[in-house]
């Protein structure tokens, strides 16, 4: 039951933070924004998992080239489709292009690890596309704030995770870590991926500015 919770406290923070990413786009640049969060979340989680990640770095017990994958695919990849997606599509069209991670993971999981799909997930999986496809096909009265690319980005961010997901299964070397010492260094290796990309973005549009709460609210969340 403990699980199942938490689970669905994920799932509702997960829902809920693309409102608060469109805000925060308002001001910040989608990768200097994604690297503030990586790199903040990153270093808190270090607070926790110091002693432990010291021992794990010290004994070599951190696959970093493995771990370098599961951060591009599962973090600084998927952030970086989604973050810069959000930023040319509606939050609506993200909600609805998210909701079929699951249905591609499905897809990954037969093809990968072949697992075997029922009927009913067939079923599932060909009503998820047709409705994605019906998402992404923009119409004539289509607000102009709604982008073909940002619903395609969403949509890669999404086969991303689930190859991330799929790694996930398979697991190697990274099954030595705690879960707090795998979930600091996969934030801090993301953080230094996206960290040229946000280098650039300041360069062409200088430092962000937070100049209301409701964009600080937004960066922290």
């Amino acid at each position: 039951m403990k699980e199942i919770c938490m689970l669905l406290v994920a799932v509702i923070l997960w829902g809920t933070a693309i409102a608060p990413t469109k805000w925060a786009l308002e001001s910040i640049q989608p990768f200097t924004l994604l690297f503030i969060r990586l790199f903040f979340a990153g270093g808190i989680c270090m607070l926790f998992s110091f002693k432990q990640l010291q021992k794990a770095v010290v004994h070599k017990k951190v696959p970093w080239k493995r771990m370098s994958l599961l951060a591009f695919t599962g973090v600084a990849g998927y952030f970086m489709f989604t973050s810069y997606g959000i930023s040319l599509t509606s939050g609506l069209h993200v909600s609805i292009i998210d909701a079929a991670l699951p249905l591609v993971t499905i897809l990954f999981s037969a093809f990968f690890l072949k697992e075997k799909i029922q009927m009913n997930y067939w079923i599932g999986i060909i009503l998820g596309a047709i409705g994605v496809l019906f998402i992404t096909i923009p119409s004539s009265d289509t607000n102009q704030e709604v982008s073909l690319i940002g619903d395609i980005l969403i949509l890669l961010s999404t086969f991303l995770f689930a190859f991330y997901t799929v790694l996930l299964k398979r697991p190697k070397q990274e099954r030595r870590l705690s879960n707090k010492v795998f979930t600091t260094v996969t934030l801090m290796i993301g953080a230094a991926i996206v960290l040229p990309f946000a280098m650039i973005e300041i360069f062409y549009y200088g430092f962000p500015k937070i100049e209301t709460w409701k964009i600080g609210f937004s960066v922290v969340y």
